[in-house]
């Protein structure tokens, strides 16, 4: 499927509770053997949830290219542990609390981080907001939501670049529109997928139109591969 150049769709949905044995069965069988594996490493039902309907999303975003439904074989990780499938759009997956981001750009790398809103205390992220954000996040109405608006921006432009938190977040020149890391310029999108979440999608992309497709429960999306 052919797409514009200046798209970038974005995949999501949310883990309410748990899904039935059933549904879980049948949807992790649709995975490849080593990525189910990787699924069933958390602990957690949350996070084994939301790891494969990460995985799902990611799914059905190559399909909704025109990839074969096997796509996943080819997953793959880059000398930055990027993940990567050869041959098929770039890539990134987030999740928190309970959602699940998954976004996908056809002609530039692209990074996606969500957040759950909650009580965060500025002071205690000094190894990555420069002293001057720090101060804006104490001057701001809300302190946390502030932190939580520049971190989602500053590690979606991290995941795009492949760095992730390995690099020093303090380095980036930020605005509100963009982020320069590494002499590279890469341009914000936030997004309001609901409430309680802080979302944004960073790529290098200057004129950038982003595509929702939500997934509200996991019935959305499995109905078109169980029934």
């Amino acid at each position: 499927m052919s797409q514009s150049t200046d798209v970038v769709d974005v995949y999501y949905g949310f883990v309410n509770q748990p899904w039935s044995s059933t549904v879980w069965r049948k949807q992790l069988q649709r995975l490849p053997q080593l990525v189910q594996n990787k699924v069933l490493r958390f602990c957690r039902w949350q996070d084994q949830h939301m790891a494969l309907l990460g995985k799902l999303l990611l799914l059905e975003a190559m399909m909704a290219q025109g990839q074969s439904e096997d796509c996943l074989e080819r997953l793959e990780v880059d000398e930055m542990d990027r993940p990567f499938i050869a041959g098929a759009a770039d890539f990134n997956i987030s999740h928190s609390g309970g959602a699940v981001v998954c976004a996908v750009s056809y002609h530039a790398k692209v990074g996606i981080d969500i957040e759950l809103l909650r009580w965060l205390k500025p002071d205690n992220f000094t190894l990555c907001m420069t002293l001057q954000q720090i101060e804006s996040f104490h001057l701001a109405a809300d302190p946390a939501k502030a932190l939580l608006e520049m971190w989602v921006a500053k590690e979606s432009v991290a995941k795009a670049c492949g760095v992730g938190l390995g690099t020093d977040f303090r380095k980036m020149i930020c605005s509100a529109e963009s982020i320069t890391l590494n002499k590279n310029l890469y341009h914000l999108h936030h997004l309001s997928l609901a409430s309680t979440y802080l979302c944004c999608v960073a790529t290098p992309m200057a004129q950038c139109q982003i595509q929702l497709h939500p997934c509200c429960t996991v019935d959305d999306l499995i109905v078109k591969s169980v029934d």
